[in-house]
């Protein structure tokens, strides 16, 4: 059984969220200070010393008798004269035994195949779970999720913010570096935040709409001024998918709201080689310098052990399998859902169930007619089966039938216009798309065949679909084809993605932002947005999540249908893998044969 109680890990989290954004009080951020243990293997060096000649000086005294005669009587008379000897010792070669410590974790190349085709790195105007988490093995973040999905300084020394919740200061730690060697600056993260925050497709609208301006103060430190109270601010930098990155200025700059390619980071791995469409190659960092402390989720120290990190891009679910099963590859991003009852008994892999629910969702591109028609949205809502499509997810204890769209048994948990879900009700799907402006026109659906947690949505869904009249033109593709296309206003009319259900900042953000792709937001749901931030109590914030909930049901931006719980898959050679933060991160991590 791998459904988990999410909420727990949450609680914790809104718990620290509710605290800055009633009290806008100097936060000060304590850290357990536990350097990450170095196994040693002490083996004996053997060095040989190179003979050398010793020269000894050697004092010697020869007494010289010398008879003086007078008249009288004979004395004799001793000279003394000192003469130096010199003599040559040789040396006698000797071994000396010299104990060297060496940490047995580091070396080797570490093979993943990544959930699915990574379309870039520029992970600020690229979006997609799977660019954000192999380009943040690339470049840091200011802040990261810790154990809980508690947001964690990475790249800062400290941090603090303003009594009345406007000011937030930061300062960069010493000694990080870029890949081409130059010092990492407070410039390079003034950069990257007005870029980020100018990109029309950035999802930090909240902060967009409350920030006066980012401000140098000095080379290592930079300062946020907001024009009204915001207490959000580490949470919205330290996303679970290694977002946002920090860049480096001169780049950032340079390529405005195009694409990076020119990755240069300061991340733990450095980019080598990508070969879109087949793979990813990365080294590690020998500069990099890890923060102090330990591992802490996908934050505190990050070490890397490995000397190269390779993601494949393999489309077929199946043959990712074979390739992990004969040893090929070492771990697999995600793995089939329908293959999990046979993969448990192979003693040699290591399962890593996601921590968190995953909410499949059926998109309707709201700014392409004719789903900007409310009636043509529900007319789709109601035809759909739910649990047919769930389904596909798997042994029965791998997914769940939930309407919640905050995720069922979260923070947030409400039933506010459950009636309207998972009617399954063709009739009713015909008289409303009768009733609405749709024309008859080709619907472009898109199915992306390598994303084995995304395909069975549309694939399954489509038939529906048809049955209540719409013409639909299928096309299968693969994820990185869609990625380029979901932001394009007429980019497609129906595709799919997931979420992840019990993010605790979800009623800020949901169906808010105008710039997400699926062009589904409205006054309504910003209006709400806005209250949530300035809410102070629990029970406001409920109320304004069950407005949220409430209008979904009235505006169908898209269709959320359920839960499932996706897993990854490695070799037991793979150590150490931080499996709790259902992301994949592959520093602290090493392998053993």
């Amino acid at each position: 059984m791998f459904r988990r109680n999410a909420w727990i890990n949450v609680a914790l989290l809104g718990a620290v969220t509710a605290v800055l954004a009633a009290c806008g009080t100097t936060t000060e951020v304590v850290e357990r200070v536990v350097e990450v243990p170095v196994e040693k293997i002490v083996t004996v060096e053997v060095i040989k010393e190179v003979p050398v000649d010793r020269v000894v000086t050697k004092e010697v005294e020869r007494i010289i008798t010398k008879e003086v005669p007078v008249e009288i009587e004979k004395i004799v008379t001793k000279e003394v004269e000192k003469v130096v000897t010199v003599t040559v010792e040789k040396a006698v070669p000797i071994t000396i035994e010299v104990e060297k410590v060496v940490d047995s974790r580091y070396g080797g190349e570490l093979k993943v195949i990544a959930e699915a085709s990574v379309a870039g790195l520029d992970s600020i105007v690229v979006g997609g779970g799977v660019n954000l988490t192999v380009a943040g093995h690339i470049y840091d973040q200011l802040f990261s999720a810790g154990e809980g999905f508690v947001a964690l300084p990475q790249m800062l020394e400290e941090w603090s913010v303003s009594e009345d919740g406007k000011t937030y200061s930061m300062t960069l730690r010493d000694g990080m570096t870029w890949h081409d060697g130059s010092p990492v600056t407070a410039r390079d993260a003034v950069a990257t935040i007005n870029r980020l925050l100018g990109s029309p497709k950035s999802p930090m609208k909240a902060v967009q709409d409350r920030l006066t301006d980012v401000v140098l103060k000095d080379e290592m430190t930079f300062v946020w001024n907001f024009h009204t109270t915001y207490g959000l601010l580490p949470y919205n930098l330290a996303s679970k998918n290694l977002y946002p990155p920090i860049q480096k200025e001169a780049l950032a700059v340079a390529a405005g709201n195009e694409p990076i390619t020119d990755h240069i980071g300061s991340g733990p791995f450095k980019l080598i080689k990508w070969d879109p469409g087949a793979s990813i190659k990365m080294e590690r960092f020998e500069e990099y310098k890890p923060r102090r402390g330990r591992p802490d989720g996908h934050a505190g120290g990050k070490y890397a052990f490995i000397d190269q990190l390779t993601w494949l891009e393999i489309p077929d679910a199946s043959t990712r399998i074979v390739m992990l099963e004969a040893g090929q590859v070492d771990f697999v991003q995600t793995a089939p859902q329908d293959e999990l009852n046979r993969l448990k008994e192979n003693r040699s892999l290591q399962i890593y169930p996601h921590p968190l629910g995953r909410t499949p969702i059926l998109l309707m591109k709201g700014s392409n007619p004719p789903f900007d028609d409310v009636m043509v949205r529900r007319a789709v809502a109601a035809a759909i089966d739910a649990e047919e499509i769930m389904a596909a997810y798997g042994p029965p204890e791998l997914w769940r039938v939930c309407g919640r769209i905050f995720g069922c048994d979260t923070r947030w948990d409400n039933t506010a216009g459950l009636e309207e879900f998972n009617q399954r009700d063709i009739e009713l799907g015909k008289k409303l798309l009768a009733a609405s402006s749709y024309d008859g026109r080709v619907i472009d659906v898109i199915v992306p065949m390598d994303q084995t947690t995304i395909y069975p949505i549309t694939q399954i869904a489509a038939p529906r679909l048809e049955a209540i009249g719409l013409n639909l033109n299928v096309r299968v593709t693969d994820w990185a084809t869609f990625a380029s296309v979901r932001n394009l206003p007429e980019g497609f009319h129906i595709g799919a993605t997931w979420s992840t259900a019990g993010n605790p900042l979800a009623p800020a953000g949901a169906f808010s932002n105008p710039g997400h792709y699926c062009s589904c937001s409205s006054e309504g749901q910003i209006a709400l947005s806005d209250e949530f931030l300035l809410a102070t109590t629990e029970a406001e914030k409920m109320r304004i999540a069950t407005a949220k909930q409430k209008l979904y049901y009235e505006e169908w931006p898209w269709y959320q249908m359920g839960e499932f719980f996706s897993y990854h898959i490695g070799s037991k050679r793979v150590m150490n893998y931080p499996g709790m933060m259902g992301e994949p991160a592959f520093w602290n991590v090493w392998l053993e044969d």
